[in-house]
């Protein structure tokens, strides 16, 4: 495969690394990513990391703490590995418990160093701390053993989900992250329990991707995990379901990130005093609508061609009502939207006003 191939050279090859090109390191970090995620390098189990702590470093990862390393973080499958080198005064021994093994990969056969055993952990993977920190020798060296287990991924986010027979709808976000996302995504279920959706970002955060996904639900619908993604670039592997506590605040920044004055992209206000943060890719285009008191939510998914707007939408489970449906648009102005049409479904807003 062309990706790992190529992952294979960034590896091996400082001279061809493509980090060195200016502005490309979003792209390589895409890159390296969606590579490390092939289920073929997928890591469960016992891994170590041997560091150069203090005694009052080590002492502040008490049992229970969660924390994160903002990096990639390398671990081998061998203890004496870890703890070779001279510097080393701590060992992190991190359980991956398997519905994790997506974030870990081993890297082995690809990295300059193969008799280190190496699995790299992703990015803002969340640990918890099993164990208050304790003493031990290995190889004749006095050590601080700290116990981890992988309690979740800091970059998953949380989708909000609605389904309407075999119709899904969906508003994917992290907010107030060191990285944020907002996206929203329209699909079907098959009679496989096999969801295939397709997704675009919005201009809430600089992301500007789309894609098409496949997920694999699980029988009782309480998880789903990542099949297929036709440009690799989605970050998320496998969901869970969660608690409608979370879904209770449901704040959005209105501050464009994207540049939208050339595009229907951008904050539109509906002549109901509700809001509608619209993102455009190519001939597809994605909303999230806000009611002004926040008593509903909805997304929306379709397409546009020259002045003409076909959208599937559905509301979201935050509010009040729950409907869906199909509606057809026009674009009067750049600034102006009328809805037209009412295919399926009642819709409450009859314009839309663009506002930045």
């Amino acid at each position: 495969m062309a990706v790992e191939k190529s992952l294979e050279v960034d590896f091996r090859d400082p001279a061809h690394d493509p980090r060195i090109v200016p502005g490309n390191t979003l792209t390589y970090l895409r890159t390296i990513q969606g590579s490390l995620q092939e289920p073929k390098r997928h890591y469960y189990g016992v891994v170590y990391r041997g560091m150069g702590l203090e005694s009052t470093s080590s002492s502040a990862y008490k049992k229970g703490l969660l924390f994160y390393w903002t990096g990639f973080t390398s671990c081998t499958t061998e203890l004496k590995i870890a703890t070779k080198w001279n510097g080393c005064t701590a060992v992190f021994c991190i359980n991956i418990p398997r519905r994790f093994s997506h974030v870990c990969s081993n890297i082995e056969d690809i990295s300059n160093y193969p008799l280190e055993k190496e699995i790299l952990l992703q990015p803002y993977t969340c640990f918890r701390v099993l164990n208050d920190p304790i003493q031990f020798t290995d190889s004749e060296k006095d050590l601080i053993k700290i116990e981890l287990v992988i309690e979740g991924t800091a970059y998953a986010g949380t989708y909000f989900i609605s389904q309407y027979g075999q119709k899904v709808f969906w508003f994917g976000r992290q907010n107030k992250a060191r990285w944020n996302f907002a996206n929203v995504g329209y699909g079907t279920v098959n009679n496989d329990h096999e969801l295939t959706i397709q997704w675009g970002d919005l201009p809430l955060t600089h992301d500007k991707y789309t894609d098409v996904l496949k997920l694999k639900l699980s029988l009782v619908y309480q998880s789903m995990v990542k099949i297929y993604d036709s440009n690799k670039i989605f970050w998320g592997t496998e969901f869970r379901r969660i608690s409608n506590e979370y879904l209770d605040e449901f704040e959005i920044d209105k501050n464009m990130k994207w540049k939208t004055a050339d595009d229907i992209s951008g904050c539109w206000e509906g002549d109901d005093g509700s809001c509608y943060i619209i993102g455009t890719c190519q001939n597809q285009i994605y909303w999230l609508a806000i009611d002004k008191n926040n008593r509903w939510s909805h997304t929306g998914v379709g397409t546009y061609n020259n002045n003409i707007i076909s959208m599937n939408w559905s509301d979201l489970i935050i509010g009040q009502d729950r409907f869906h449906g199909e509606i057809e648009c026009r674009i009067i102005l750049s600034n102006k939207i009328s809805i037209v049409k009412c295919i399926h479904g009642q819709f409450l807003t009859k314009e839309l006003t663009k506002t930045s």
